[in-house]
C-alpha cells in the first residue's frame, strides 16, 4: 500500500476506528530541532505505553492541534493520539 492509497482511504472513509492512546507531554516545544523549525515551534515530544506490551515509547508530534496516528513498530499496533482542547480562559 502506498502513501497515496492511505490518503485516498482516509479522504473517502475517514480515520480508522481505534482506541485513543494515553500520552504525557515530555517537551513543549520538541527537542528535535528539525521538527521545531519545520513546524515553527508547534511540535512536541510525548511518551506513551505500547498498547500491546506496555513498553515505554516516545514520539515527536509535529502538529499536536490535530489527531495523530501511526503503526508503532514496537508490536506493529496502531496508536492514536487525540489533540487536546486548549482552555481559552
Amino acid at each position: 500500500m502506498t502513501i497515496e492509497d492511505v490518503i485516498d482511504t482516509i479522504m473517502s472513509e475517514g480515520v480508522p476506528d481505534m482506541d485513543e492512546t494515553d500520552y504525557v507531554v515530555l517537551f513543549d516545544p520538541t527537542k528535535d530541532k528539525d521538527a521545531e523549525v519545520f513546524t515553527e515551534g508547534h511540535a512536541i515530544d510525548i511518551k506513551y505505553e505500547c498498547p500491546k506490551c506496555k513498553s515505554e515509547r516516545a514520539s515527536t508530534w509535529l502538529f499536536p492541534d490535530s489527531d495523530m496516528y501511526f503503526d508503532d513498530e514496537c508490536c506493529d499496533v496502531t496508536v492514536l493520539f487525540k489533540a487536546r482542547e486548549e482552555d481559552d480562559s
